[in-house]
C-alpha cells in the first residue's frame, strides 16, 4: 500500500459521514507482533446490541463497494456491528472484526449502532473494569516505560480523562513521520526508540501502539486498531473513495457505558484532507481539545464508593479468629508444630482474602503477592508500590514473577482509582496474578521454597503501615 498510495482500496456511500473504517482489533503483544484472540463465526442476520453499551445508539448504514481483493480476507467494518447483507462472512463480535473466506466481493451492506453521548457526561466517564479483564497480555513491559506512563497522565488514575491526557501527550511531545526514511516497525526494540529515542518521529501505527501500552500500564482499557480514514469528501455522486494512503492505526478505550472510544494521538497530521471525527470519537475529540495544557489543574472525576466498605484495606480485614488461633498455636504447641503451621494458617488467609468482596479481593491479591515475596527475601518497605517489586522478584523469580507482578499493578490501579464499579472479572484478573507469581517462584531452588514456606514472618502485615487514605497501593511510578 506503501508504494501505491493513489491506488483505491474500497468505495462507499454512507447515510452519515463516516470518519474511519476498522479492518482488524489487536489486544496483545509479544514484543514481537500484535495479534488478538479473535472468535470468529458465521455472520447471521443480525447481531445482538452489546450489553456493556447503556447508553442511548442512533443507528447507521454504508454501502461498501470496489474492494481491492488485496485486503482479503479482512473486510471494513465498524464497532459495535449489528448485520451486514449481501455476504455471509465471519465475525468477531467482540470487536466487530469481519472475515471473508469468499474470492473478490462486488461489495456488501453493513449497519451499526452509533452511542450518543454529550461532551460533559464523557469528560468524567469511568473506563470499562470488564473489557480491562478480557485485554491480552503485553509481555515484558522495560521500566522506562512504567516512568513515562506516569508522567505521560499527569500522575492520574485511571479514567477517560487521564486516557485523553496521554493522548495530548504523545500530540504534544512526538511527530508523525513522513516522506523518506519513515522509521516503521511496531515491535518492542521499535517503541522503545520512538518513545525514549532523540528523534521522537513515529507512524500511526507506533504511535496507537506506544499508547495502548502506556494506557495498559496505567490500568486504562486500551487496544489497538489497524485500518482506514474516511476521505474528507466524496467524488461525484456521494461515493467516498478510500485509498491506500488512507491506512492508518489509532487506538480505542474501553469507556463504562459506552464501549470503545477512538482516539487521535497523532493530531491534525494525520488527518489532513481525512474526515474530521465524528459521532463519538468527534465528542471524544472536542473533550479531549477543551483539556487544560496544565495538566497539575486537572483534577480526578470523584469515585463511587464502594459496597462494603471498600476503603479498607486487606490487613484490615484480618480476621481475628485467625490472629488468636495462631497466637494459641504457636504458645501451646511445640517448635516444630509452630513451623509446620505455617502453610496452613498462610492458605487460610489466602482463601479469605479470595472470596471477599471484588474490591477487598483486588487489594488481598495484592497482600498476597507482597507476603509471599516477603517470604522469598524480597525486602518489602510499607511505600513501596506494586510495580516497586518487579526488579526485586525479577531476581528471585523470573520472567513468570515479573509478568504476574505487572499484571496485579493493572488491576489494583483500576480497583482503587478508576471511579468503576470493581467487578468480579477484575478480582479473578488480580488472583490469576497471584497465580503467576507463584509459578514463577516454584522455579527457585527447593531450599529456598522450604524456607519459604516456613517463614513465620509473612503471616503478619509490614510493621508500619501508610496512613488511612493513602489510597493507592500503585503510588507514584506505577
Amino acid at each position: 500500500r506503501v508504494a501505491e498510495p493513489e491506488a483505491t482500496a474500497f468505495t462507499y456511500v454512507a447515510d452519515a459521514p463516516v470518519d474511519r473504517w476498522t479492518l482488524a482489533v489487536l489486544d496483545r503483544f509479544d514484543g514481537v507482533s500484535w495479534t488478538a484472540d479473535w472468535r470468529f463465526r458465521r455472520l447471521g442476520t443480525a447481531l445482538q446490541p452489546d450489553p456493556a453499551v447503556t447508553a442511548p445508539t442512533t443507528a447507521r448504514t454504508a454501502q461498501v463497494t470496489q474492494l481491492d481483493a488485496l485486503l482479503a480476507p479482512w473486510l471494513p467494518s465498524q464497532p459495535r456491528l449489528s448485520g451486514v447483507q449481501g455476504i455471509s462472512p465471519f465475525v468477531d463480535e467482540a470487536s466487530g472484526t469481519l472475515l471473508t473466506q469468499s474470492g473478490p466481493l462486488a461489495g456488501y451492506r453493513i449497519a451499526w449502532r452509533e452511542p450518543a453521548v454529550d461532551a460533559a457526561e464523557l469528560a468524567d466517564a469511568a473506563v470499562d473494569g470488564d473489557a480491562l479483564a478480557e485485554l491480552g497480555p503485553l509481555g515484558p513491559i522495560p521500566p522506562e516505560f512504567d516512568e513515562l506512563a506516569h508522567e505521560a497522565t499527569g500522575g492520574l488514575r485511571a479514567t477517560f480523562r487521564s486516557a485523553l491526557v496521554l493522548a495530548n501527550y504523545l500530540r504534544d511531545n512526538y511527530q508523525l513521520a513522513t516522506g523518506e526514511n519513515v522509521p516503521a516497525g511496531h515491535t518492542l526494540f521499535h517503541l522503545r526508540r520512538f518513545l525514549t529515542g532523540p528523534d521522537k518521529r513515529g507512524t500511526t501505527e507506533q504511535f496507537a501502539a506506544a499508547y495502548v501500552m502506556l494506557a495498559r500500564i496505567r490500568g486504562i482499557p486500551a487496544r489497538l486498531v489497524v485500518g482506514f480514514r474516511g476521505p474528507g469528501q466524496p467524488s461525484d455522486g456521494g461515493r467516498y473513495v478510500v485509498r491506500n494512503a488512507q491506512a492508518t492505526a489509532w487506538p480505542e478505550v474501553a469507556v463504562e457505558g459506552l464501549g470503545w472510544v477512538p482516539l487521535d494521538p497523532v493530531g491534525s497530521a494525520a488527518g489532513a484532507g481525512g474526515q474530521r471525527p465524528t459521532g463519538l470519537a468527534g465528542v471524544a475529540e472536542q473533550v479531549r481539545s477543551e483539556l487544560p495544557k496544565d495538566v497539575s489543574r486537572l483534577s480526578d472525576p470523584p469515585v463511587a464508593p464502594e459496597p462494603g466498605d471498600s476503603a479498607s484495606s486487606a490487613d484490615d480485614a484480618w480476621p481475628w479468629s485467625l490472629t488468636l488461633a495462631v497466637g494459641l498455636g504457636t504458645v501451646l504447641a511445640s517448635g516444630l508444630l509452630a513451623w509446620l503451621m505455617v502453610p496452613v494458617v498462610r492458605g487460610i488467609r489466602a482463601v479469605r482474602r479470595r472470596r471477599a468482596v471484588p474490591v477487598r479481593a483486588v487489594v488481598g491479591a495484592w497482600a498476597e503477592v507482597r507476603d509471599r515475596l516477603r517470604a522469598h527475601g524480597v525486602p518489602v518497605s510499607p511505600g513501596m508500590t506494586v510495580r516497586d517489586l518487579a526488579p526485586a522478584a525479577a531476581r528471585i523469580g523470573g520472567q513468570a514473577t515479573v509478568e504476574g507482578v505487572r499484571a496485579l499493578a493493572q488491576a489494583v490501579d483500576f480497583a482503587l482509582w478508576s471511579g468503576s464499579a470493581v467487578t468480579q472479572a477484575t478480582a479473578d484478573q488480580a488472583w490469576a496474578s497471584v497465580r503467576l507469581v507463584r509459578r514463577g517462584l516454584a522455579t527457585r531452588p527447593l531450599g529456598a521454597r522450604l524456607r519459604a514456606a516456613l517463614d513465620l514472618k509473612s503471616l503478619f502485615p509490614p510493621k508500619e503501615k501508610a496512613p488511612r487514605g493513602a489510597g493507592n497501593p500503585l503510588g507514584r511510578g506505577n
